[in-house]
């Protein structure tokens, strides 16, 4: 049960930090070419 719960905990935070880096990126994109990104 702890281990299953740790793996849980890991795969969450593995997810958030995807999460994460997909915004950094997406910032970064927005920054280098001067665009509004997420105004459609």
């Amino acid at each position: 049960m702890f281990v299953y719960k740790n793996k849980k905990i890991i795969g969450l935070l593995f997810i958030f930090l995807i999460i994460i880096t997909f915004f950094v990126k997406f910032n970064w994109l927005n920054d280098y070419f001067g665009v509004q990104t997420f105004a459609f």
